[in-house]
């Protein structure tokens, strides 16, 4: 036969409490009962008897002072355990509560009380005033709070409470001061003198050889423990590691270096090919700059570029610039030297460029007629396939030439191979400051064995 299992009664936190109160008031009320029994005794039993009812009526008041304590702590727990509907139903009555009571003095807190000189807190969200005890702070931090949000506006999520940090000093609630730990120099000493005579890891031997070393220099004192005071073959490792044998050090140690270094030695090789490739870019841009103007007075000489406009024309006054693309596809700026540098090699730049000026102006006639004369079929189809098999916008099937307002293509190419290279530059960098750093680690660790052992 099934037997069904109950649930044992779970005794919520008020009738626990009521409970524990009352159990503590049976417990009183037998002790006293216990007390009050006449007994007869002899005079030295009776006076060690009333000093038995003596420490008994102490201990009751202890655990009276005691008891209250432990309610008002499960209060205060099942205060701050308010469910959001708790809360809703206080900011409601809180609302639409009076602001003025029948005297017409302004009523405050959640409490709804005239301001009677006890400490109060402005809320920072709905800058309604708060007494100290109301909202359970406690007076003493008053300096500390740096915002303020009472609960209700913390239900709302307007905002949360924040503080300001404290001074160090135990003792002191005062914030800190800009740059410190403490809220004042005096303080800072009080509590380094505390930490020094009185804390654990320091005795007055060591604070005596301190102070005897540094001789009444502040900036000698100040130096202690700014740098690491590394073993001499660590010294030596790290200003020339090519003069100095990694045999001194453990197996472990050297494995980890060995590793270390290796990877250090890779980030240098691909370090200096993009140190050399954003050189080469920056010589690239200069060279461009040159060959640009090199191709504009070729092809507009200065002498026939003064016949060619009105002389009263506006047009006189601006000069003709070609400003090519000049990309190269594989990013080295060879090409762009040599043109700079072989007069053979830009003369057919040169011839290059006219050819396609010739034929923009052969598409700007009919395709049916050129200077009056009609084109047989067969002389068009050659044309065209003339046309297809050059590439006008191509050097060398390398350099892109054509014109840089109209080269939408690479649009501002240098700028992004460029940024493109220092990104790549300052990743490498920072990879190798890592390593750098785990190298230090290394060779500290086997610093601090050293000292150890």
């Amino acid at each position: 036969m099934a037997v069904e299992t109950i649930e044992p009664y779970k005794e919520s936190s008020y009738v626990a409490l009521e409970n524990k109160r009352k159990h503590h008031s049976l417990q009183r009320r037998g002790q006293r009962q216990g007390n009050n029994k006449r007994q007869t005794l002899s005079p030295e039993n009776q006076v060690e008897d009333n000093r038995q009812k003596k420490g008994i009526k102490e201990k009751e008041e202890e655990e009276e002072e005691e008891e209250e304590e432990e309610e008002e702590e499960d209060d205060d727990d099942i205060e701050e355990e308010e469910s959001p509907e708790q809360i809703a139903k206080q900011y409601k009555k809180f609302s639409n509560a009076p602001k003025f009571n029948y005297n017409s003095e302004e009523l405050f807190c959640i409490c709804r009380r005239v301001d009677d000189g006890e400490i109060m807190v402005a809320c920072d969200g709905c800058e309604e005033w708060f007494h100290f005890k109301c909202m359970k702070i406690d007076p003493k931090l008053s300096n500390l709070i740096a915002k303020f949000y009472c609960k209700f506006c913390k239900w709302k999520g307007d905002g949360r409470t924040l503080w300001k940090r404290k001074c160090r000093l135990q003792g002191c609630y005062l914030p800190i001061k800009n740059d410190s730990k403490y809220c004042s120099s005096e303080h800072g000493e009080e509590y380094m003198t505390r930490l020094l005579l009185h804390g654990k890891g320091l005795n007055r031997t060591i604070i005596k050889r301190v102070i005897d070393f540094v001789e009444g220099d502040g900036h000698k004192l100040r130096q202690l423990g700014k740098v690491f005071p590394e073993v001499d073959i660590v010294t030596r490792y790290k200003s020339d590691p090519n003069s100095v044998t990694l045999s001194p050090f453990p197996e472990t140690t050297k494995i980890e270096l060995a590793k270390v270094d290796e990877k250090i030695k890779c980030l240098d090789s691909d370090i200096q090919q993009y140190e050399l490739r954003s050189q080469s870019l920056v010589k690239c841009k200069e060279l461009i700059k040159t060959l640009n103007e090199k191709v504009t007075k070729t092809i507009f000489p200065e002498e026939n570029f003064e016949s060619l406009v009105k002389p009263n024309s506006k047009k006189s006054k601006q000069k003709k610039r070609i400003d090519l693309c000049l990309c190269d596809r594989f990013e080295d700026g060879r090409l762009i030297q040599l043109l700079v540098e072989s007069e053979n090699v830009f003369n057919e730049l040169i011839a290059k460029l006219q050819r396609r000026d010739e034929e923009a102006k052969r598409d700007t006639l009919s395709d049916e007629e050129e200077d009056g004369v009609e084109k047989t079929q067969q002389e068009a189809e050659e044309g065209i396939e003339n046309r297809i098999k050059e590439d006008f916008d191509l050097f060398r099937d390398n350099l892109c030439i054509k014109e840089k307002k109209k080269c939408h293509r690479h649009n501002g190419w240098w700028g992004l191979y460029y940024d493109e290279t220092d990104k790549l530059l300052d990743q490498l960098y920072t990879r190798k400051s890592l390593l750098e750093q785990e190298k230090d680690a290394i060779l500290r660790n086997y610093s601090i064995l050293v000292y150890e052992s």
